[in-house]
């Protein structure tokens, strides 16, 4: 079996952001069997601020890029006024940061939408 191309990974990674971008917009995240330490935390396995300033490693456009790179900041303010390990997701979520982290990811999800999800077997980049 051969391994996946370094476009196609990106592809593929480009598009669970894309899903993580929909389940903070929508209703899920209130109901998700996750909980919200762990939606909070895949963040960081989906992104790197760092990478992203080098466009030759990377699916994304630079408007895309723009947007990852605010909704990281968004992210990073809920995180700052909330505890480190969180015990009442609902509580959490009734922050204002939530609310302007739910505003942002929908932001990103548009700005995503416009070239929609990447074939995750064929190279498209």
């Amino acid at each position: 079996m051969m391994q996946p191309s370094k476009e196609i990974i990106g592809q593929r990674v480009r598009n669970r952001i894309i899903e993580y971008f929909e389940l903070i917009s929508g209703t899920e995240a209130t109901s998700s069997p996750l909980g919200l330490n762990e939606i909070i935390n895949t963040w960081d396995d989906w992104t790197d601020a760092e990478l992203l300033k080098n466009e030759a490693v990377h699916p994304f456009t630079s408007i895309e890029v723009t947007a990852l790179l605010r909704f990281d900041s968004k992210l990073r303010d809920f995180c700052s006024v909330t505890p480190q390990d969180i015990a009442d997701d609902h509580a959490e979520m009734l922050r204002p940061e939530w609310a302007v982290l739910v505003l942002e990811a929908q932001q990103a999800l548009g700005v995503f939408r416009q070239r929609g999800y990447l074939s995750e077997d064929l190279e498209q980049l």
